[in-house]
Order: C-alpha cells, then sequence, then structure tokens
C-alpha cells in the first residue's frame, strides 16, 4: 500500500473532506506521488468510502497522467474510493461554458493525457471528465455501475471503450464528442439504460449492441459519419428518434430487437443505407416521419417492411431516388403524405392487403401514375381504382382481364348477365361499385363498376 502524504486536513468529527497528493506514473506504470497535483475526496466515515471531489493540478500545462487509488489512510482509517464526483476532472460545464451563473470558475486547468481510475469506482458523476480534451488513454473500471450526464462530453479522444457488464445506466451525452472509433459491451444479466445522445458525433466503425440492451434515448449515434454496420440487440421497443440520423457511411442494418416503431428520422440522411432487416418476428407496427429519407434502398419488401407493419409515416422514405420496387405488407392500413414523394424510379408496388390501405396525399410521386405496375388482390381492385390517391394508378390490366367461361349458353344474342366474385348472380340494378363477372352467350369477362 501505498503512504499518501496529508496536505490539507483539518478533521474533527465532523469533518467530511479531506486534501491529498495526487499519483503519476512511473516507467513501469506504478503510481508515484505528485504533491503538484491535489485530489480532494469526501469522506464517508460511517461506510468508510470516499469520492473523488475535486482534482487540482498546480503544473498545469505541463501534460501528465494522473492515477486514482483504490484507497486512502486518513488518521490511521482507510476508506475504498468508489465514486468520482461531478465536475471532478471537468474543464468546463457540459454546454462548454467556463464559469457559472454567479462567474465562478467551472474548470481546472488540466492537461492529462491519461488517467487511471481504480476497479472499485462503481459510479462516475455528472461532468466528472466534461471538456478535459487532453485525454487520450482511459479504460472504465470493470466495476462501473453508473456514468451521469455528460460525464466525457467532448473529453479527450482515446480511441476505444469497452461498457463493462455491471454498467446499468449511462447518463444523457456521456460520450459526445469524443473520438471513440471502436465501442464494445460486455454482455451480462443486468439491463443497460442509454440516455439521449450518449455517443453523439464519435468516429465508431462498427456497432453491435448487447442482449441486456433494455432502454435508449433519442439521437444516440446521431453523426457517427464512419458508422458502416450495425446490429441492434436487446430489448428495446423502438429505433429511437434520430438515432443513426446522419450516418453518412452507414449501408447495412440488422435488427434483432423486438421494436414496435423506427421513429421520426431515425435513419435520415443514410445516404449509404441500401440493406436493412428486421429479424424480430411480427412485432414492428410503424415507421415515423422520414425515418428513411434520403437512404439508397433500391428494394423493399419483408426484410424492410415486415408483416405486422400497419403504418408507413410522412415522408419516411422521401427521395429514396434508387427505389424502384416497392412491396406492402398484407397487414397494412396507411401510407401517410410524401411517404415516397421523390422516389421517381419506382415502377413495381405490390399491394396485397385485404382492404384498400389509406394513401394520403400524395403519398406517391405524381410522375409514376401513368406507368407504375399496381398489383393487388383482383377482388379489390374496383375498390383500389376509385380510392383516394390509388384511383390515379392505371388500373385498366384489371378491366381487360378474361376470366374462363363456365358455360351459360352459346347464343350470342343472350342477355348481358353480371356475377360477383363468389359466382352469384347480380341484378343489374343492384350493382354497387366493384369487380364484377360480366357474360354474354359464350364471353365472360371482368369488369368494374364505378
Amino acid at each position: 500500500m501505498v503512504a499518501f502524504t496529508l496536505i490539507l486536513c483539518t478533521l474533527g468529527l465532523s469533518a467530511k473532506d479531506v486534501t491529498l497528493s495526487g499519483f503519476t506514473y512511473t516507467a513501469d506504470g506504478g503510481p508515484k506521488e505528485n504533491k503538484k497535483i491535489q485530489v480532494t475526496y469526501a469522506l464517508n466515515s460511517t461506510d468508510k468510502i470516499a469520492r473523488v471531489k475535486k482534482v487540482v493540478d498546480n503544473n498545469f500545462p505541463q501534460k501528465k497522467s494522473c492515477e486514482i487509488p483504490r484507497t486512502i489512510k486518513v488518521d490511521g482509517v482507510t476508506y475504498k474510493v468508489t465514486k468520482i464526483g461531478a465536475k471532478a476532472f471537468a474543464q468546463a460545464g457540459s454546454n462548454g461554458n467556463m464559469n457559472d451563473a454567479n462567474g465562478k470558475p467551472l474548470y481546472n486547468d488540466l492537461s492529462f493525457t491519461r488517467i487511471k481510475l481504480p476497479n472499485t469506482i462503481v459510479e462516475i458523476g455528472d461532468e466528472a471528465f466534461c471538456y478535459l480534451s487532453s485525454l487520450k488513454e482511459f479504460t472504465l473500471p470493470t466495476k462501473v455501475e453508473k456514468i451521469g450526464k455528460h460525464a466525457f462530453n467532448h473529453g479527450g479522444s482515446f480511441k476505444s471503450l469497452t461498457v463493462p457488464a455491471t454498467c446499468v445506466s449511462i447518463g444523457e451525452c456521456a460520450f459526445g464528442y469524443c473520438c471513440i472509433e471502436t465501442l464494445s459491451f460486455a454482455d451480462g444479466s443486468k439491463p443497460l439504460t442509454l440516455g439521449r445522445a450518449v455517443f453523439i458525433h464519435n468516429d465508431i466503425k462498427t456497432l453491435v449492441t448487447p442482449h441486456r440492451l433494455a432502454k435508449w434515448g433519442d439521437s444516440m449515434f446521431w453523426c457517427n459519419y464512419r458508422l458502416t454496420d450495425v446490429t441492434v440487440n436487446g430489448s428495446v421497443s423502438s429505433i429511437s428518434e434520430s438515432c443513426f440520423s446522419s450516418c453518412n457511411s452507414l449501408a447495412r442494418v440488422t435488427i434483432n430487437a423486438p421494436i414496435a416503431s423506427i421513429d421520426e428520422q431515425a435513419f435520415f440522411d443514410c445516404y449509404a443505407l441500401s440493406s436493412l432487416k428486421v429479424a424480430s418476428a411480427n412485432t414492428l407496427r410503424s415507421i415515423g416521419e422520414n425515418a428513411f429519407q434520403n437512404c439508397s434502398f433500391t428494394t423493399l419488401g419483408p426484410d424492410v417492411l415486415p408483416y405486422g407493419l400497419t403504418t408507413i409515416g410522412k415522408s419516411a422514405f422521401h427521395s429514396c431516388k434508387a427505389l424502384t420496387s416497392v412491396e406492402f405488407p398484407v397487414t397494412l392500413t396507411r401510407v401517410c403524405d410524401n411517404a415516397f414523394t421523390s422516389c421517381k424510379a419506382i415502377s413495381r408496388i405490390k399491394c396485397l392487403t385485404p382492404i384498400v390501405p389509406v394513401a394520403e396525399w400524395p403519398a406517391f410521386p405524381i410522375s409514376i401514375f401513368p406507368t407504375c405496375d399496381v398489383e393487388v388482390l383482383p377482388a379489390l381492385a374496383a375498390q383500389f381504382s376509385v380510392a383516394p390517391v390509388w384511383e390515379y394508378f392505371d388500373w385498366s390490366k384489371y378491366t381487360e382481364a378474361s376470366v374462363a367461361d363456365v358455360g351459360l349458353g352459346d347464343g350470342d344474342t343472350l342477355p348481358v348477365e353480371y356475377y360477383n366474385l363468389n359466382g352469384i348472380r347480380v341484378d343489374v340494378d343492384a350493382l354497387v361499385p366493384g369487380v364484377y363477372i360480366e357474360r354474354r352467350g359464350s364471353s365472360s369477362r371482368k369488369v368494374i363498376v364505378r
């Protein structure tokens, strides 16, 4: 156990804080006392634990390392160091301000390039390392459970990060605007919750979320420009709002989590995204506004629009200019306005739904109406042909399609007779809009009554 020098300590029965010398690394990686680094600890005399409250460097701007010990000894009592307090190493507040509302400095003159925390640490507080831009080497303690809001926001350029299995909570923007390239999660039995924008604006290349991921906030990986491949595991119920927005290089996504929705702008401006597979069984119900705007899909089928999907939101696939073919699931009930506008290459739509889905104007590009081949259940063709938006497609193939003659006689002088698609004769005066079989003598054909 390394001895610690007491720099400033006024202890009584009610004393809570103590300031001790800090430590840097020796050549072999061990700690070496450095009196120019001062660490203030908040002591809990009942539980014999200590929290790092403030770190002061009196040798700024010389770049150096800093090590926090596992234990400290004060007046013969040993305290285990278990927490890094709020703003303990912070260079600024979470919004970059150097002063608080009263004009007092929020920052330290720190330039640590390497910080080592003991594996006794279970909690890292809000803004603990905020704006510590010099930090290049850092590893999360293997027993950390909670990481606070903005804990490392703009806090350095360490290239890799492993979230340990003990971690259950990471706060808002905790690792935002870092330079993380390799992100991994140790799996375990404890559910993990991520606040909003935790990994916003990093350099992560490949992402595999852990099976214990239970909840995440919006904008989680927004503007990770180098991200190319994503696999979403866990029990999250949605791909959250703007979760992967502006990940310009993202090309392939597999979703194994039982999501019910892909939320607003979830993959907005993911220009390279051409492969997405929703592998979870029959859970996805809605795709939100602008969710896939400006993506590079060429076809949309069961992988992206699986069975169970009911709603495609406003501008969901707007400006997917490479898109040529769309196959809607039979569960679809609504296509919102502008869902496919500017997708002018669409030449085929398959919609075998048992009812005509509501289509809001203009769900599709006007330019494709005359030429796009639309496949529907023949029995519903008449309803599609008069339904809002759908009516503008060309339905002539259904009105001209012939049917097999069932033999009502050979005389061409016989009067015209009409039958519904169940083979039941319908009096001409009782015809309502729909598809019918028109028979005259030995000839028969399908017709639409509008």
